[in-house]
Protein backbone atom coordinates (compact mmCIF):
# COMPACT_ATOMS: atom_id res chain seq x y z
CA UNK A 1 0.00 0.00 0.00
CA UNK A 2 2.98 2.29 -0.40
CA UNK A 3 2.33 5.64 -2.01
CA UNK A 4 5.21 5.01 -4.36
CA UNK A 5 3.22 2.17 -5.92
CA UNK A 6 0.21 4.36 -6.64
CA UNK A 7 0.20 5.80 -10.17
CA UNK A 8 -0.24 9.54 -10.50
CA UNK A 9 -1.64 11.09 -13.64
CA UNK A 10 -1.24 14.60 -14.96
CA UNK A 11 -4.97 14.65 -15.51
CA UNK A 12 -7.24 12.34 -13.54
CA UNK A 13 -10.78 11.74 -14.74
CA UNK A 14 -13.24 10.73 -12.06
CA UNK A 15 -16.87 9.84 -12.59
CA UNK A 16 -19.61 10.35 -10.03
CA UNK A 17 -23.16 9.11 -10.35
CA UNK A 18 -26.03 11.19 -9.00
CA UNK A 19 -29.77 11.26 -9.35
CA UNK A 20 -29.34 13.47 -12.42
CA UNK A 21 -27.12 10.95 -14.17
CA UNK A 22 -23.39 10.55 -14.58
CA UNK A 23 -21.26 13.67 -14.25
CA UNK A 24 -17.70 13.80 -15.60
CA UNK A 25 -15.28 15.88 -13.53
CA UNK A 26 -11.69 16.61 -14.51
CA UNK A 27 -9.23 17.30 -11.72
CA UNK A 28 -6.64 19.98 -12.28
CA UNK A 29 -3.02 18.83 -12.41
CA UNK A 30 0.13 20.72 -11.44
CA UNK A 31 1.23 21.07 -15.03
CA UNK A 32 -2.02 21.97 -16.73
CA UNK A 33 -3.89 24.70 -14.89
CA UNK A 34 -6.33 25.14 -17.76
CA UNK A 35 -8.38 22.13 -16.77
CA UNK A 36 -11.44 22.60 -14.59
CA UNK A 37 -11.23 22.12 -10.86
CA UNK A 38 -13.78 20.47 -8.63
CA UNK A 39 -14.75 22.94 -5.92
CA UNK A 40 -15.40 21.12 -2.66
CA UNK A 41 -18.50 22.54 -1.02
CA UNK A 42 -19.06 19.79 1.54
CA UNK A 43 -22.33 18.78 3.15
CA UNK A 44 -23.75 19.76 6.53
CA UNK A 45 -24.23 16.71 8.75
CA UNK A 46 -25.19 16.07 12.36
CA UNK A 47 -22.56 13.53 13.37
CA UNK A 48 -19.34 11.81 12.31
CA UNK A 49 -19.68 8.44 10.57
CA UNK A 50 -18.12 5.23 11.88
CA UNK A 51 -14.41 4.54 11.44
CA UNK A 52 -11.22 5.36 13.41
CA UNK A 53 -11.35 9.12 14.03
CA UNK A 54 -8.41 11.54 14.27
CA UNK A 55 -8.39 15.28 15.06
CA UNK A 56 -6.57 18.44 14.00
CA UNK A 57 -7.08 22.11 14.85
CA UNK A 58 -6.09 24.68 12.23
CA UNK A 59 -4.69 28.15 12.85
CA UNK A 60 -8.18 29.66 12.57
CA UNK A 61 -9.54 27.51 15.37
CA UNK A 62 -11.51 25.13 13.16
CA UNK A 63 -11.55 21.55 14.36
CA UNK A 64 -11.00 18.94 11.67
CA UNK A 65 -12.11 15.35 12.26
CA UNK A 66 -11.35 12.51 9.90
CA UNK A 67 -11.84 8.79 9.25
CA UNK A 68 -12.38 7.91 5.60
CA UNK A 69 -14.06 11.30 5.25
CA UNK A 70 -13.04 14.77 6.37
CA UNK A 71 -15.14 16.97 8.67
CA UNK A 72 -14.84 20.62 9.64
CA UNK A 73 -16.40 21.88 12.87
CA UNK A 74 -16.38 25.66 13.36
CA UNK A 75 -18.11 25.54 16.72
CA UNK A 76 -21.58 25.60 15.19
CA UNK A 77 -21.75 23.57 12.01
CA UNK A 78 -20.28 20.20 11.06
CA UNK A 79 -19.44 19.94 7.35
CA UNK A 80 -18.40 16.67 5.71
CA UNK A 81 -16.11 16.38 2.69
CA UNK A 82 -16.11 13.09 0.81
CA UNK A 83 -15.62 11.50 -2.61
CA UNK A 84 -18.13 13.80 -4.26
CA UNK A 85 -15.90 16.71 -3.23
CA UNK A 86 -12.76 15.15 -4.71
CA UNK A 87 -11.48 13.38 -1.60
CA UNK A 88 -10.83 9.64 -2.15
CA UNK A 89 -12.72 7.42 0.27
CA UNK A 90 -9.62 6.09 2.01
CA UNK A 91 -8.64 6.09 5.65
CA UNK A 92 -7.08 9.38 6.77
CA UNK A 93 -4.22 8.94 9.25
CA UNK A 94 -2.80 12.45 9.67
CA UNK A 95 -3.66 16.10 8.95
CA UNK A 96 -1.25 19.02 8.82
CA UNK A 97 -1.25 22.67 7.77
CA UNK A 98 1.33 24.83 6.01
CA UNK A 99 2.31 28.41 6.71
CA UNK A 100 -0.28 29.70 4.24
CA UNK A 101 -3.19 27.83 5.81
CA UNK A 102 -3.49 25.02 3.27
CA UNK A 103 -4.36 21.63 4.75
CA UNK A 104 -2.65 18.36 3.89
CA UNK A 105 -4.65 15.16 4.16
CA UNK A 106 -2.41 12.13 4.75
CA UNK A 107 -4.07 8.90 3.62
CA UNK A 108 -2.57 5.43 3.50
CA UNK A 109 -2.53 5.71 -0.30
CA UNK A 110 -1.27 9.28 -0.65
CA UNK A 111 -1.34 12.90 0.45
CA UNK A 112 -3.77 15.53 -0.79
CA UNK A 113 -3.44 19.29 -0.48
CA UNK A 114 -6.68 21.08 0.38
CA UNK A 115 -6.40 24.73 -0.59
CA UNK A 116 -9.08 27.21 -1.64
CA UNK A 117 -11.68 24.42 -1.45
CA UNK A 118 -9.84 22.22 -3.95
CA UNK A 119 -8.27 18.82 -3.26
CA UNK A 120 -5.06 18.14 -5.19
CA UNK A 121 -2.90 15.01 -5.02
CA UNK A 122 0.78 15.53 -4.23
CA UNK A 123 3.16 13.57 -6.43
CA UNK A 124 6.19 11.58 -5.33
CA UNK A 125 9.62 12.78 -6.46
CA UNK A 126 11.30 9.42 -7.07
CA UNK A 127 14.53 11.02 -8.30
CA UNK A 128 15.39 12.04 -4.75
CA UNK A 129 14.41 8.82 -2.99
CA UNK A 130 16.42 8.46 0.25
CA UNK A 131 18.78 11.25 -0.79
CA UNK A 132 17.02 14.32 0.52
CA UNK A 133 17.09 14.10 4.31
CA UNK A 134 17.07 17.76 5.28
CA UNK A 135 15.11 20.18 7.42
CA UNK A 136 13.91 23.42 5.85
CA UNK A 137 11.52 26.04 7.27
CA UNK A 138 7.97 25.06 6.41
CA UNK A 139 8.73 21.39 5.76
CA UNK A 140 5.86 18.96 6.29
CA UNK A 141 6.17 15.28 7.20
CA UNK A 142 3.83 12.43 6.35
CA UNK A 143 3.33 8.73 6.98
CA UNK A 144 3.57 6.39 4.01
CA UNK A 145 2.41 3.01 5.27
CA UNK A 146 2.39 1.75 8.85
CA UNK A 147 4.32 -1.35 7.80
CA UNK A 148 7.10 0.21 5.71
CA UNK A 149 10.44 1.80 6.63
CA UNK A 150 9.62 5.06 4.94
CA UNK A 151 8.46 8.59 5.60
CA UNK A 152 7.76 11.56 3.36
CA UNK A 153 9.16 15.06 3.60
CA UNK A 154 7.22 17.64 1.63
CA UNK A 155 7.77 21.23 0.57
CA UNK A 156 4.08 21.53 -0.24
CA UNK A 157 4.69 20.69 -3.90
CA UNK A 158 6.31 17.26 -3.88
CA UNK A 159 6.67 14.24 -1.62
CA UNK A 160 10.25 13.12 -1.04
CA UNK A 161 10.48 9.45 0.08
CA UNK A 162 13.00 8.78 2.84
CA UNK A 163 13.99 5.70 4.85
CA UNK A 164 15.68 5.25 8.21
CA UNK A 165 19.12 3.68 8.47
CA UNK A 166 22.00 3.39 10.92
CA UNK A 167 19.78 2.75 13.93
CA UNK A 168 22.05 2.09 16.95
CA UNK A 169 20.40 -1.32 17.37
CA UNK A 170 19.90 -2.10 13.69
CA UNK A 171 21.66 -5.49 13.84
CA UNK A 172 19.57 -6.57 16.83
CA UNK A 173 16.38 -5.66 14.99
CA UNK A 174 17.59 -7.59 11.94
CA UNK A 175 17.98 -10.68 14.12
CA UNK A 176 14.69 -10.19 15.95
CA UNK A 177 12.74 -9.51 12.74
CA UNK A 178 14.28 -12.14 10.48
CA UNK A 179 11.05 -12.67 8.53
CA UNK A 180 9.00 -9.62 9.43
CA UNK A 181 5.40 -9.07 8.43
CA UNK A 182 6.10 -5.39 9.00
CA UNK A 183 9.17 -3.20 9.32
CA UNK A 184 10.15 -2.31 12.91
CA UNK A 185 10.95 1.13 11.46
CA UNK A 186 7.46 1.65 10.04
CA UNK A 187 6.22 5.08 11.14
CA UNK A 188 3.06 5.13 13.25
CA UNK A 189 3.08 8.77 14.35
CA UNK A 190 4.73 12.13 13.69
CA UNK A 191 5.20 15.10 16.01
CA UNK A 192 6.89 18.42 15.22
CA UNK A 193 8.19 19.88 18.48
CA UNK A 194 8.34 23.51 19.56
CA UNK A 195 11.81 23.84 18.01
CA UNK A 196 10.53 22.67 14.64
CA UNK A 197 12.23 19.27 14.85
CA UNK A 198 10.20 16.28 13.62
CA UNK A 199 9.80 13.19 15.80
CA UNK A 200 8.90 9.80 14.37
CA UNK A 201 7.21 7.09 16.39
CA UNK A 202 7.81 3.64 14.93
CA UNK A 203 6.26 0.19 15.06
CA UNK A 204 9.01 -1.37 17.18
CA UNK A 205 12.25 0.66 16.89
CA UNK A 206 11.13 3.31 19.36
CA UNK A 207 10.99 7.02 18.66
CA UNK A 208 13.54 9.41 17.19
CA UNK A 209 14.11 13.11 16.69
CA UNK A 210 15.63 14.55 13.53
CA UNK A 211 17.34 17.94 13.92
CA UNK A 212 18.30 18.38 10.27
CA UNK A 213 21.72 16.80 10.75
CA UNK A 214 21.35 13.67 12.85
CA UNK A 215 18.87 11.37 14.56
CA UNK A 216 18.48 10.89 18.29
CA UNK A 217 16.77 7.59 19.13
CA UNK A 218 14.99 6.90 22.41
CA UNK A 219 16.60 3.56 23.26
CA UNK A 220 14.44 2.45 26.17
CA UNK A 221 12.96 -1.00 26.64
CA UNK A 222 9.43 0.29 27.25
CA UNK A 223 9.47 2.32 24.03
CA UNK A 224 10.98 -0.35 21.77
CA UNK A 225 9.77 -3.88 21.01
CA UNK A 226 11.93 -6.84 19.98
CA UNK A 227 9.02 -9.24 19.61
CA UNK A 228 8.07 -9.91 16.00
CA UNK A 229 4.47 -10.46 17.06
CA UNK A 230 2.00 -7.73 17.84
CA UNK A 231 3.53 -4.57 19.28
CA UNK A 232 1.74 -1.44 20.49
CA UNK A 233 4.24 0.83 18.78
CA UNK A 234 4.67 4.55 19.35
CA UNK A 235 1.25 5.57 18.09
CA UNK A 236 1.05 8.90 19.87
CA UNK A 237 3.63 11.44 21.07
CA UNK A 238 3.27 14.57 23.14
CA UNK A 239 5.48 17.50 24.06
CA UNK A 240 4.06 18.89 27.30
CA UNK A 241 4.12 22.55 28.26
CA UNK A 242 7.34 21.98 30.20
CA UNK A 243 9.15 20.68 27.14
CA UNK A 244 9.09 17.03 28.22
CA UNK A 245 8.15 14.27 25.78
CA UNK A 246 5.66 11.49 26.44
CA UNK A 247 4.98 8.34 24.44
CA UNK A 248 1.75 6.38 24.51
CA UNK A 249 3.51 3.07 25.24
CA UNK A 250 5.50 4.32 28.25
CA UNK A 251 3.59 6.60 30.63
CA UNK A 252 5.88 5.55 33.48
CA UNK A 253 8.50 7.88 32.03
CA UNK A 254 8.83 11.24 30.34
CA UNK A 255 11.87 12.34 28.41
CA UNK A 256 13.83 15.57 28.23
CA UNK A 257 16.22 16.44 25.43
CA UNK A 258 19.59 18.04 26.14
CA UNK A 259 21.53 18.72 22.96
CA UNK A 260 21.61 15.36 21.13
CA UNK A 261 20.97 13.26 24.21
CA UNK A 262 17.91 12.45 26.24
CA UNK A 263 17.24 11.99 29.94
CA UNK A 264 14.55 9.60 31.18
CA UNK A 265 12.53 11.15 34.01
CA UNK A 266 9.80 9.71 36.20
CA UNK A 267 6.39 9.82 34.55
CA UNK A 268 3.10 8.85 36.16
CA UNK A 269 3.18 6.92 39.43
CA UNK A 270 0.66 4.11 38.97
CA UNK A 271 1.50 2.08 42.10
CA UNK A 272 -1.90 2.80 43.63
CA UNK A 273 -3.75 2.05 40.40
CA UNK A 274 -3.12 -1.62 39.76
CA UNK A 275 -5.77 -1.86 37.04
CA UNK A 276 -4.33 0.99 35.01
CA UNK A 277 -2.55 -0.12 31.82
CA UNK A 278 0.95 1.14 31.08
CA UNK A 279 0.33 1.47 27.35
CA UNK A 280 -2.29 3.62 25.67
CA UNK A 281 -3.62 4.32 22.19
CA UNK A 282 -3.37 8.10 22.37
CA UNK A 283 -2.27 10.88 24.72
CA UNK A 284 -3.03 14.62 24.79
CA UNK A 285 -2.53 17.60 27.09
CA UNK A 286 -5.18 20.19 27.88
CA UNK A 287 -4.40 23.86 28.32
CA UNK A 288 -4.45 23.52 32.11
CA UNK A 289 -1.73 20.87 31.96
CA UNK A 290 -3.95 17.83 32.49
CA UNK A 291 -2.92 14.71 30.59
CA UNK A 292 -5.66 12.72 28.87
CA UNK A 293 -4.96 9.14 27.82
CA UNK A 294 -7.16 6.69 25.99
CA UNK A 295 -6.93 2.92 25.94
CA UNK A 296 -8.35 0.58 23.32
CA UNK A 297 -11.25 -0.84 25.35
CA UNK A 298 -10.53 0.25 28.92
CA UNK A 299 -11.82 3.79 28.78
CA UNK A 300 -10.06 7.11 29.29
CA UNK A 301 -7.68 8.17 32.08
CA UNK A 302 -7.05 11.71 33.30
CA UNK A 303 -3.86 12.69 35.14
CA UNK A 304 -3.88 16.13 36.79
CA UNK A 305 -0.32 15.96 38.05
CA UNK A 306 -1.28 14.24 41.29
CA UNK A 307 -4.37 12.12 40.81
CA UNK A 308 -5.59 9.62 38.23
CA UNK A 309 -9.26 9.51 37.28
CA UNK A 310 -10.81 6.76 35.17
CA UNK A 311 -13.70 7.37 32.76
CA UNK A 312 -15.22 4.15 31.38
CA UNK A 313 -16.59 4.65 27.86
CA UNK A 314 -19.53 2.35 27.27
CA UNK A 315 -22.66 1.94 25.22
CA UNK A 316 -25.44 -0.35 26.42
CA UNK A 317 -23.05 -1.73 29.02
CA UNK A 318 -20.35 -2.66 26.50
CA UNK A 319 -16.89 -1.04 26.44
CA UNK A 320 -16.31 0.94 23.26
CA UNK A 321 -13.23 0.54 21.08
CA UNK A 322 -11.35 3.83 21.32
CA UNK A 323 -8.77 5.30 18.98
CA UNK A 324 -7.67 8.86 19.72
CA UNK A 325 -8.03 11.76 22.15
CA UNK A 326 -7.54 15.47 21.50
CA UNK A 327 -7.66 18.69 23.55
CA UNK A 328 -8.43 21.83 21.53
CA UNK A 329 -7.50 25.44 22.26
CA UNK A 330 -10.97 26.15 23.69
CA UNK A 331 -10.54 23.61 26.46
CA UNK A 332 -12.73 20.96 24.85
CA UNK A 333 -11.59 17.34 25.05
CA UNK A 334 -12.58 15.09 22.14
CA UNK A 335 -12.56 11.32 21.88
CA UNK A 336 -12.43 9.37 18.63
CA UNK A 337 -13.78 5.82 18.54
CA UNK A 338 -13.50 2.99 16.05
CA UNK A 339 -17.20 2.38 15.47
CA UNK A 340 -19.25 4.94 17.39
CA UNK A 341 -18.14 8.26 15.96
CA UNK A 342 -16.98 11.07 18.23
CA UNK A 343 -17.49 11.83 21.92
CA UNK A 344 -16.93 15.10 23.77
CA UNK A 345 -16.22 15.67 27.47
CA UNK A 346 -18.90 17.75 29.22
CA UNK A 347 -16.96 18.26 32.44
CA UNK A 348 -18.28 15.10 34.03
CA UNK A 349 -18.36 12.38 31.41
CA UNK A 350 -17.94 11.80 27.67
CA UNK A 351 -21.09 12.24 25.60
CA UNK A 352 -21.75 11.26 22.00
CA UNK A 353 -21.19 14.31 19.78
CA UNK A 354 -24.17 15.27 17.64
CA UNK A 355 -25.22 18.61 16.15
CA UNK A 356 -28.73 19.43 17.30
Amino acid sequence: MSISKVPFFLALLVFFTSCDGQVSIEFNSKKDKSQSQLIASGKKVKRVDVGPVIFFEDNKGNLWLANDKLYRFDGKQLVRFSEEDGLPGERIIRIDEDQNGALYINRIEGVMKFDENVFEELEVNERKRNSDWRLEPGDLWFIVDFGENQVYRSDGKWLYPLSFSNHPLESQFADAFANPSFSPFGVYSILVDDNGFPWFGTAAAGACRYDGKSFTWILEENVMEFNEGSAPGVRSMLEDRNGNFWFNNDILHRYRMEDNNYIALAGIDTTQYTKMPFSFMSIAQAGNGDLWMTTYTEGVWLYDGENLIHYPIQKDGDDLELYSIFADSNGEVWLGTHKEGVYRFDGYTFQSFTIE
